[in-house]
C-alpha cells in the first residue's frame, strides 16, 4: 500500500509529523544488553598477541628465500639427471610438462613476491591504523 502523495501536502500532516517526533523524543534510549559491557571490556584488556620479534621475522624470510633459489638451482640439475639416466615415459612427460610451464616460472614468482608485499603492507596499515596502533604513544 502505497501512501498518496496528496496526504503529505494537507494541513494535518506537518501536526502528525510534529507529535510522532515529539512521541519517539519521548521515549527512553534503548540500553545496550548487559553482557555487551562485559565482553566489550574484557576484549579491551586482553593483551594482545605477542609481536614476533624482528631478527626471527628477517631470519624466516630468507629461509624461504634460500628454499626457492635451491629449488631453482637444483631443479635444472633433477631435470638433467632425469634425462641422462632414467629413460621412460614418465621421464619424456615431465620434460614436456617443464617446457611448458618453465616460461611461466618468472612472472609467477614475481606476482607471488608482489602479492606477499601487498598482503605486508595491508597488514601493517591495518595494525597501525585500523586496530589503534598509531594512536598509542
Amino acid at each position: 500500500m502505497t501512501p498518496d502523495p496528496a496526504d503529505f501536502e494537507s494541513d494535518e500532516f506537518p501536526r502528525l509529523e510534529r507529535r510522532v517526533d515529539l512521541a519517539l523524543k519521548q521515549l527512553p534510549a534503548p540500553a545496550a544488553p548487559p553482557a555487551l559491557l562485559r565482553n566489550v571490556m574484557r576484549a579491551v584488556e586482553r593483551p594482545a598477541a605477542p609481536e614476533w620479534p624482528i631478527a626471527l621475522k628477517i631470519g624466516l624470510s630468507a629461509i624461504g628465500a634460500a628454499i626457492v633459489v635451491v629449488a631453482l638451482f637444483v631443479w635444472p640439475l633433477a631435470l638433467d639427471y632425469a634425462r641422462t639416466v632414467w629413460y621412460s615415459p614418465a621421464a619424456a612427460l615431465l620434460r614436456g610438462a617443464v617446457s611448458t610451464v618453465r616460461p611461466m616460472v618468472p612472472a609467477g614468482l614475481m606476482y607471488v613476491t608482489a602479492m606477499c608485499v601487498v598482503a605486508a603492507g595491508a597488514a601493517s596499515m591495518l595494525k597501525h591504523v585500523a586496530l589503534g596502533g598509531a594512536t598509542r604513544s
